[in-house]
């Protein structure tokens, strides 16, 4: 959703985020409709024998019944803001919740000292590595989870609405999210993935260079175009369609490029939730059936599963937690998934066909029959005027509701999932953090009442300190790795879901908001030399896109770079040779 400032004096002109932008063309398809029947009644003297009561009471029940819809859109709205927030409020929790009861090596605990015997220093440190084990994968599975539902949303929306054509906007989004999977997902676990994941571009013939017009990149401009290449020349083994990221771009722009010479766009087909006794088309995503069976299942349930599967290890466990505790995970997880599948119920159920029918044939009839018992003689404002603001105003009515209804779309009045996702992630980092650095200062803090308040009786025989010999404690850093969102990604988000006065700026300059990102974000370009990462630094010869903007519009541009975000990954996950989608997205 598009974010504003409630106390602006430009709420009233605002084009991108507002409703003006959706009006402007209908109202003036109306507008040429009022002047050309105006013009006809005024020189041929015709006039509807319908009495203008009729017309107005017509235009009564039109407005109850948009109205109504609007109201019940509204609603549907709201219901899913309200589950969003529960579900990832349940996420977060599960993740706090769970590196903070990890007894883990338990350094300073709050207890007396007893008579059984101390645990060997090398069972601490193994009980603080399993711990720090759980815990990354508990961060990582979380996050997979909320990257799949927001996928699967907008792959469900497409299948409902579109028969599971998909556009191309949404398509990016979608494949840049299955990147970020892969990002914290292992090979063993993408395999998973993949059974849960059908994307396809629909073909006429084989697949192939040849058949599909695909134009090859020149060769000598860089490791990508070179591996595109050699994939377009020698195909993709079908070993390893599924395992790597740079394979899955690769194959995208297959298809994307392979559009540039044919007459027709190609079409992506998304399928959710069904059974599939053979593959239609080249698949861009999703295991190939190839002459099995299989069955499309929603890819959260997928994730869901294996993090209730990684909450059951630690139970009864010494590094881990009690048995009682299996229950608030459970039921965590489950809250969690319901509210997944309420939200899923928003996306694929709209409101009847038939209600919509009615309304929208009952606003055209009214469109159509108010200015024709409008008397010619009566002027302009009766004539026009009212005509077009009235039409304007029952038609507005129609665009929030079609807007309204589906919540979790890809649209400025649909919610910012990604933000949640985002917000998700800082908050694991903090609990990551705290369960490894912060306890030890807390756990002092818990004794200080017994010296603040002079209760010492109790102090001497208190539990010491158990150090552990070894690394320093992890941090959350040391496993993930925040990386930048390439600016072809991030640039209809923030359309989407940034701050409108960002927006109008980015499109007043004449450069586009993909342009500003570029240059107002000041990301440098990593590279590798001999195993090691280095940021290349900024030509100061060089154009810069800022170039002529004014102080005002500079500070304006400080408000972009606050707008953009970056994601996080595992750790292994950018040092890997063959994946470096990020930037491989941001240069096209």
């Amino acid at each position: 959703m598009i974010r504003y400032s409630r106390n602006s004096r430009w709420t009233l002109f605002y084009w991108w985020g507002g409703i003006l932008r959706d009006l402007i063309k209908p109202a003036g398809f109306y507008l040429l409709f009022l002047v050309h029947r105006y013009l006809f009644a005024h020189f041929f003297n015709f006039k509807l024998g319908a009495a203008r009561a009729s017309v107005s009471a017509l235009g009564g029940f039109v407005m109850f019944l948009l109205v109504f819809r609007m109201n019940q859109c509204m609603a549907r709205h709201v219901h899913g803001n309200t589950l969003s927030s529960q579900l990832f409020s349940d996420l977060e929790f599960v993740t706090q919740s769970f590196c903070t009861c990890l007894a883990g090596s338990d350094p300073i605990p709050l207890d007396f000292e007893t008579t059984k015997p101390e645990v060997e220093e090398c069972k601490l440190k193994d009980f603080a590595e399993i711990a720090i084990v759980a815990k990354i994968n508990v961060v990582r599975l979380t996050l997979a989870l909320a990257l799949s539902f927001v996928a699967h949303c907008w792959l469900l929306d497409a299948a409902a609405g579109s028969q599971g054509a998909m556009d191309e906007d949404v398509l990016l989004q979608v494949v840049f999210l299955c990147i970020r999977l892969e990002g914290l997902l292992y090979p063993e676990e993408m395999r998973l993935v993949d059974e849960a994941l059908s994307i396809t571009k629909e073909v006429d013939t084989p697949a192939g260079p040849q058949s599909s017009g695909l134009r090859r990149p020149s060769a000598g401009t860089g490791g990508i175009a070179e591996q595109l290449r050699r994939l377009l020349e020698e195909g993709v083994p079908q070993e390893t369609r599924s395992l790597s990221s740079c394979v899955r771009a690769t194959r995208w722009l297959q298809a994307m490029v392979g559009a540039i010479d044919d007459d027709e766009q190609p079409v992506f087909r998304a399928e959710v939730n069904r059974h599939r006794f053979k593959d239609r088309g080249m698949p861009l995503f999703g295991r190939q059936a190839g002459v099995g069976e299989r069955s499309v299942v929603p890819l959260p349930k997928v994730l869901a599963q294996l993090l209730l599967d990684l909450t059951m290890m630690p139970v009864a466990k010494a590094w881990g937690y009690p048995e009682r505790f299996m229950n608030f995970f459970v039921s965590k997880i489950s809250n969690a998934v319901s509210h997944m599948e309420e939200l899923s119920r928003l996306v694929s159920q709209p409101l009847p066909l038939a209600y919509l029918q009615h309304c929208r044939l009952l606003l055209f009839i009214y469109a159509i029959l108010c200015p024709m018992s409008v008397d010619p003689l009566e002027g302009l404002f009766e004539n026009i005027i009212m005509p077009l603001l009235t039409f304007a105003t029952l038609y507005g009515f129609e665009l929030l509701a079609a807007d309204l209804e589906n919540p979790l779309g890809f649209d400025e009045m649909d919610l910012n999932l990604l933000g949640m996702v985002h917000s998700l992630e800082v908050i694991s980092h903090q609990c990551f953090d705290f369960s490894e650095e912060g306890r030890i200062e807390s756990r002092k803090a818990l004794r200080r009442p017994l010296l603040d308040f002079g209760l010492t009786s109790g102090v001497e025989g208190l539990r010491r300190l158990r150090p552990i010999s070894g690394p320093r404690r992890q941090q959350f850093t040391d496993f993930f790795a925040w990386q930048p969102i390439p600016t072809s990604v991030l640039s209809p988000l923030i359309q989407c879901h940034g701050h409108v006065d960002s927006v109008h700026l980015a499109w007043a300059n004449g450069r586009g908001l993909r342009k500003l990102l570029r240059g107002s974000l000041q990301r440098g370009s990593r590279r590798s030399h001999d195993g090691g990462m280095y940021a290349q630094l900024s030509n100061r010869d060089a154009e810069s896109p800022l170039e002529g903007v004014d102080s005002e519009d500079g500070d304006m541009l400080g408000d972009i770079r606050q707008e953009s975000y970056a994601h996080a990954c595992l750790r292994h996950a950018v040092v890997r040779d063959d994946v470096d989608v990020c930037l491989f997205l941001a240069s096209m």
